[in-house]
């Protein structure tokens, strides 16, 4: 087999088994969450990490309550041997060791509710609240190689919040937000490990389901599986938006929650594309209620088009228009409304290029609720005609 030697960031992670006839490597080059939050406060416990943390021959991971330096120092190192260097590489930065006895994945610190993504293309096996770390994400991952047969492999994802935003059996692809980091005071972190799968190509051959597979180590290569001197690609990734269809598909989940609506759609826009935002909104009510429509990008909420509407009593059509700026993934329509009102038939559609700001309310004829809705929906597929 061929293989190319293609220079990759330290960032990346590694999959590999051990050489054999199905002597392959994966390089998903992705993390779980963006890029300025690599604050690594716990490696698994398994051999590369006692070497990158500087550990004597035949050391392991301290206990979980005996990661300070007093306590762990007859643990992870010989009292007779000068300990400060490879003290500071093992705290990383902190008062403890940066691993602990058992541990099964990479603790990674976060703000609150930062966006945590599918390193890889594949298929949600399991979404489930645990009894004290939050929700439980669990990918299994599929690549198809030349010869027919699948190289397999799990992620994991703990301590997300409950606003998990897919479901059991939804496919994935590479850099799709899944959820959200649940905040948890001064240890906020993601809990992100991979997992043994038993499969026609397994990750290891002598590895068991409750190994701990370390993913970090040095970075491998690319492989050239179907020989045409092409780096062949390891895992479905977010697609270049569409433009000028509404993005918001019935497989595209809604998430509600205190008067909340969002839309998260796994795409990349493309650079400086206009973008409108459209939705129904219905205030049963006599007296008038506020209504916020947002889009901004999964990972930068603070770069919002936001458009901000007193809504009477009725049936409306409320419509954003801007331009996004570059940089932008996993775009998310939201619709901040108040007790009662109801919020339906979401659209985003890209133009290609750029769009003025506006914020518009399209207000029906006062008719019979059902020819209400009829207007408004007739409103809504006349927005995405034009």
């Amino acid at each position: 087999m061929k293989r190319l030697f293609i220079p990759l960031l330290i960032l990346s992670f590694t999959l590999a088994r051990p050489a054999s006839a199905y002597d392959r490597y994966v390089n998903l080059n992705a993390w779980p969450v963006d890029g300025d939050h690599l604050g690594i406060t716990a490696y698994p416990d398994a051999p590369w990490t006692w070497a990158h943390l500087g550990f004597v021959p035949d050391a392991t991971c301290p206990p979980y309550w005996q990661r300070g330096y007093d306590q762990s120092l007859g643990v992870w190192r010989d009292a007779d041997r000068p300990a400060d260097p490879d003290w500071q590489q093992a705290s990383r930065g902190n008062n403890w060791v940066a691993c602990y006895r058992n541990h099964r994945g990479t603790d990674i610190a976060t703000p609150p509710y930062a966006p945590v993504y599918a390193t890889a293309g594949g298929e949600v096996v399991e979404v489930m609240p645990t009894a004290d770390d939050g929700y439980s994400v669990r990918i299994h991952h599929r690549r198809l190689l030349d010869d027919g047969l699948y190289f397999e492999w799990g992620s994991r994802y703990l301590h997300l919040a409950p606003e998990v935003t897919v479901t059991r059996g939804m496919p994935v692809v590479e850099g799709q937000v899944i959820g959200f980091v649940e905040a948890d005071g001064g240890n906020t972190h993601l809990h992100f490990e991979v997992n043994w799968i038993e499969g026609d190509l397994p990750l290891y051959e002598d590895c068991q389901p409750d190994c701990i597979i370390n993913p970090w180590g040095p970075v491998w290569l690319w492989i050239d599986d179907d020989f045409d001197s092409r780096i062949d690609v390891a895992t479905d990734v977010l697609p270049t938006a569409p433009t000028d269809t509404n993005l918001i598909t019935p497989a595209v989940s809604r998430r509600t929650g205190g008067g909340t609506s969002r839309w998260i759609v796994p795409v990349v826009p493309p650079a400086d594309s206009g973008v409108r935002a459209a939705v129904r909104v219905d205030n049963p009510r006599s007296e008038e209620a506020v209504v916020t429509l947002r889009v901004f990008p999964a990972s930068r909420p603070d770069e919002a088009l936001s458009c901000v509407v007193t809504l009477p009593a009725g049936s409306m059509t409320l419509e954003l228009a801007g331009t996004l700026p570059a940089g932008w993934r996993n775009p998310t329509l939201r619709v901040d409304a108040e007790s009662g009102i109801r919020v339906e038939d979401p659209a985003l559609l890209l133009t290609g290029e750029p769009l003025a700001e506006s914020c518009t309310l399209i207000a029906p004829p006062t008719l019979g609720q059902a020819a209400v809705a009829a207007l408004g929906a007739f409103s809504r597929e006349a927005w995405l005609a034009r």
